[in-house]
């Protein structure tokens, strides 16, 4: 049998008091990560290189000349550009824009009040690391990655709102 102190059940009892007190949380608004570390389409290759040197993000979304998100780059594309032939031929002063691709490409984003079940959703259906949350104007307003996902979760028991 399994005896479980009475001081263990008295404090896990009181921190589900303490949690009911909280407001759920539903919405990728209130889970993502703000301000967000972002690139520009104009931004030089060697620019994001050091950017991705400096940061442990796996993604930073890239934004054209009005702050509109565009695309997004990862950290294994830029792996696999410096291993590629071409990253030879490319300088540091290459600009972003003729590195990757923007014409005729969807970036999977989210508005701020996307239920956070779908963002999870759409985090694993897709393999990504974060989606970008942007507003009616397609502007950058956050980011809502795997670890902004499971803090959430693990931040604010009981987990109701997974079943």
């Amino acid at each position: 049998s399994y005896d479980v102190p009475v001081k263990a059940i008295s404090e896990y009892q009181n921190l589900l008091k303490k949690n009911s007190q909280q407001e759920a949380v539903y919405h990728a608004y209130q889970v993502m990560s703000q301000p967000v570390v972002s690139v520009q389409l104009s931004d030089t290759w060697g620019y994001v290189l050091e950017l991705f040197e400096q940061v442990h993000y796996q993604v930073v979304p890239v934004l054209d000349n009005k702050g509109q998100l565009v695309s997004v780059i990862s950290r294994q594309q830029i792996y696999a550009k410096l291993l590629s032939q071409s990253s030879v031929q490319m300088g540091r002063d290459t600009s972003l824009s003729s590195v990757i691709q923007t014409r005729g490409k969807s970036v999977v984003s989210a508005d701020p009040v996307t239920d956070v079940r779908r963002v999870a959703k759409a985090l694993v259906m897709y393999s990504l690391d974060a989606i970008p949350i942007v507003d009616a104007e397609h502007r950058l307003v956050g980011i809502v990655s795997r670890t902004d996902i499971l803090r959430c979760v693990t931040a604010n028991p009981p987990l109701s709102m997974w079943c």
